[in-house]
């Protein structure tokens, strides 16, 4: 390990890199050997505070570091790391959720609306201001408050897909369903309050031909007129009586509106138990989010007692674990083709090495498979893992599953 022997201010000098053997210098190594690098120092202490906000604030930085980071690989390796910490880290919530990744006060990470693929900054933007006035009671009252400009069908299905609005206890099936019928439903809302409002300017309208059509009348009334024909006794009050007669059957003509019929609302239903979640709405979690926050696919199928989780696998070890195809790269060897894959489950990944014999016998394989691996350790102590299949076979999921 390096130790700091002295540390001198020297003001503006030319820097190099360069080994000197020299028991003085900043640093010195294990061997001996002084490694002089003019930002080593610097990089030191930016480490030791990461190392320091790590420890004792775990998802406040952890939270920072995703939400500086656009690669979703690198913030799927991040939430792994949350894991081996211990902290939580929980899916959007429309009521919590800020632009970034944020914390609770209980030491939970919480997805940002930033992580939520096919959500424009537009409609980022409409949820935030429309939360100023208080948190969304329900689903409907979301989609009411809304400003259905900024946020179109497809990112609401975006928000559903991520689990935005599993705090409210909806099955995300359920709202999926249920939503053209809301979405046209507030369309329809819309239309009424419009023609509401013409009722309303056109009873106004009514109301004050009204009250106009009097005054005509009083005024025809004191225009002495010739009997059995529209003519007036003197000429020069004719031009006034014909102005008089032609207002009056315009004020006729304004009639008040039907009242438009006001269209009904069919509320989504909530839940009490354990919400069911189908295997195609997890897949498109991960799409939308790039990782399975809610639950991991292998938590279907890792329940058995001979079955290990990733990060339980002991370095040199042997056993069984199950995991989800996050890469495969082929590659020719002189006894066929044999494979390197990338799997995860809940826990964290690793890197599976599968040789030609056992590789001819599982393909085809696709991205998003589940294995189930009968496994033999690499004796290192790595992260990600390194594993050699000694058995493999793909699992076959039902369509509906249920979280428990």
């Amino acid at each position: 390990m390096a130790k700091v022997i002295a540390i001198k201010p020297l003001g503006k000098q030319s820097c190099w890199n360069l080994h000197v053997d020299h028991p003085k210098h900043n640093y010195v190594l294990a061997n001996g050997i002084v490694s002089k690098n003019s930002h080593a120092w610097a990089y030191s202490i930016i480490s030791y505070q990461e190392a320091w906000l790590k420890t004792y604030y775990p998802a406040e930085f952890m939270a920072a570091l995703m939400s500086c980071e656009d690669d979703l690989d690198k913030i799927s390796t991040y939430i792994g790391e949350c894991k081996a910490l211990g902290v939580e880290v929980r899916g959007p919530s429309i009521n919590h959720s800020e632009k970034d990744f944020t914390f609770t006060k209980k030491g939970a990470i919480v997805f940002g609306f930033n992580s939520i693929k096919g959500l424009g900054s537009a409609a980022l933007k409409a949820i935030l201001e429309a939360r100023k006035f208080g948190p969304f009671k329900s689903f409907e009252n979301f989609m009411e408050r809304i400003d259905g400009r900024r946020l179109n069908s497809k990112a609401v299905e975006s928000l559903i897909y991520s689990g935005t609005f599993d705090e409210m206890n909806y099955g995300r099936q359920s709202l999926l369903e249920s939503l053209p019928k809301i979405v046209e439903y507030f369309s329809s809302l819309n239309s009424y309050k419009e023609r509401l409002l013409e009722c309303e300017q056109r009873n106004t309208a009514v109301a004050q031909a009204l009250v106009t059509l009097e005054g005509i009348e009083k005024g025809l009334s004191l225009i002495p007129m010739k009997q059995k024909d529209k003519k007036t006794q003197d000429p020069l009050d004719q031009e006034k009586f014909d102005s008089l007669r032609k207002q009056k059957m315009e004020l006729r003509r304004i009639k008040p509106l039907k009242s438009p019929e006001q269209p009904a609302l069919e509320k989504v239903g909530t839940m009490t138990s354990s919400m069911p979640i189908s295997l195609e709405v997890l897949t498109k979690e991960k799409e939308i989010l790039g990782y399975y926050v809610s639950i991991h696919p292998t938590d279907f199928v890792t329940g058995h007692s001979d079955t290990l989780h990733i990060n339980e696998i002991i370095p040199g070890g042997r056993g069984v674990c199950n995991g989800v195809i996050l890469n495969i790269k082929e590659w020719k060897s002189k006894s066929g083709k044999m494979a390197f894959l990338s799997v995860e489950d809940a826990t964290a990944q690793a890197e599976v090495t599968v040789f030609a014999s056992l590789w001819k016998n599982i393909v085809p394989l696709q991205i998003g498979d589940i294995l189930r691996i009968m496994y033999r350790a690499d004796n290192i102590d790595i992260t990600p893992i390194k594993l050699i299949a000694e058995k493999a076979r793909k699992i076959q999921l039902g369509t509906q599953n249920e979280q428990n």
